[in-house]
């Protein structure tokens, strides 16, 4: 169960996924990165995660 203080906290992120993009879990965040660099997108850290919307083509 979700306190107060855990809503004022964290935050909903909505990813637009298109093609050459990869979700990957690594060293406690949720990363996504361009498949065809590695260069890492954006960095999400779980503690900040309350809800996560994928939409689109991602791996």
């Amino acid at each position: 169960m979700f306190t107060h203080k855990d809503i004022e906290n964290r935050s909903l992120f909505v990813i637009n996924g298109t093609e050459h993009q990869n979700l990957k879990v690594s060293n406690g965040r949720l990363m996504l990165e361009n498949s065809e660099t590695k260069k890492a997108i954006t960095k999400l850290p779980f503690p900040k995660i309350l809800g996560l919307m994928v939409v689109g083509h991602t791996t």
